[in-house]
């Protein structure tokens, strides 16, 4: 899994609304404009909401703007919206930088019969069949949950590691991303520990 992940982002807003006072004013907004009245029955959690917004293509991976207005006007555990509006804004740089990656992957390569057979077995055959270039198997092993950046490299080959060094540098300013992240959230521990003391 890409350290981009949708449903990462989706389980830490979900965990935290506070579904008991903003629910119904959650399904009131969706109501309005994206679920059918009487269907919302089957919601009975922000992870529910989430999911049924998803199969509708009401937000996506790519379009996070109906997410943010949701996280806008809804209450918070914690009150504090603009944190996960700032979850979101990291995500979407995030996912622009993955995206820049792919882009400029791409054109370095062709589709052969090595990455085909590399990719039986994790997206479904009969798709394999409508595969045509290195940017739509690259879409069909991400909608399958099956594109790791340890699978890039394995696509990408051993004789191009000019592009190997670009997954591998993507890799790394990933993990420091996430190093800093969690350094800053040790930092805010300790110090809302002292102001407590």
């Amino acid at each position: 899994m890409f350290p981009i992940d949708l449903r990462e982002l989706l389980a830490l807003i979900g965990q935290r609304i506070d579904w008991v006072s903003g629910g119904d004013h959650l399904l009131r907004m969706c109501r309005r404009e994206w679920i059918e009245e009487g269907s919302e029955t089957n919601i009975q959690d922000a992870h529910s909401l989430f999911k049924r917004l998803l199969e509708k293509n009401i937000f996506g991976i790519d379009d996070l703007e109906v997410l943010k207005k949701l996280v806008r006007k809804v209450p918070l555990n914690d009150g504090d919206n603009g944190s996960l509006l700032d979850s979101i804004e990291k995500f979407e740089t995030k996912r622009n930088e993955l995206k820049n990656l792919l882009q400029n992957i791409c054109p370095e390569l062709s589709l052969d019969e090595r990455m085909v057979l590399n990719c039986k077995g994790r997206i479904p055959d009969h798709t394999l069949d409508n595969i045509n270039n290195v940017s739509s198997l690259l879409i069909e092993l991400e909608r399958n949950d099956r594109l790791t950046l340890t699978f890039l490299k394995v696509l990408v080959g051993t004789d191009k590691p000019a592009l190997i060094q670009q997954v591998e540098d993507f890799e790394k300013e990933q993990e420091q991303e996430r190093k800093r992240e969690e350094n800053m959230q040790r930092m805010k521990g300790k110090r809302s520990f002292a102001s407590f003391c």
